[in-house]
């Protein structure tokens, strides 16, 4: 029945999950969506709430169920997708406004100091050290905690050896 559908193979797609979860980690721990939507989006104050939210894991059971003729539960997975599409939407929208945000406009708070930081690790693993070397260093002036500063340190001067010998590489040395 599904093998009728020809399905178009992309060659990217934009999905937020993933930068989302490498900013936050270190500020909340359990990156998952709801968790993600709770404490980076304020979802409670936004009215948002997943209680009557499907567990993910129930999602595939209840598509071969449909499948097989058996369209009960898919209400709850359009409800599921619906409040997932919801809270990666607003994320981005979250990340952006990070990256928009000019290093000078952002008030001295661990809180903020961590997402910069996030989005320095993640900008250095995708190779714009530049950039990240800069989030790093704003991060560290608006005070990270003490064990993450120390971490942050280091990765900033992996950043700046590599700058060097980026700069002196171009000068033939």
């Amino acid at each position: 029945m599904t093998r009728a559908i020809n399905v178009p193979v992309l060659d990217a797609h934009l999905d937020f999950i993933h930068p989302a979860r490498e900013i936050w980690k270190l500020q909340i721990g359990s990156v998952k969506l709801g968790h993600l939507e709770e404490h980076v989006l304020g979802a409670e104050s936004l009215g948002w709430s997943r209680r009557e939210d499907i567990d993910s894991a129930m999602i595939p059971g209840i598509y071969f169920d449909y499948v097989c003729g058996k369209a009960h539960g898919l209400e709850g997975v359009f409800r599921h997708n619906r409040m997932d599409l919801r809270g990666l939407a607003a994320l981005a929208v979250r990340i952006l406004q990070i990256l928009c945000t000019h290093h000078d406009a952002v008030s001295k708070d661990e809180h903020r100091a961590l997402e910069w930081y996030g989005i320095s690790r993640f900008l250095g693993r995708r190779g714009q050290h530049a950039r990240a070397r800069r989030y790093c260093e704003c991060a560290l002036e608006r005070g990270l905690p003490s064990a993450i500063a120390e971490q942050a340190r280091q990765e900033l001067a992996r950043f700046m050896k590599r700058e060097l010998r980026k700069t002196r590489g171009a000068r033939g040395k």
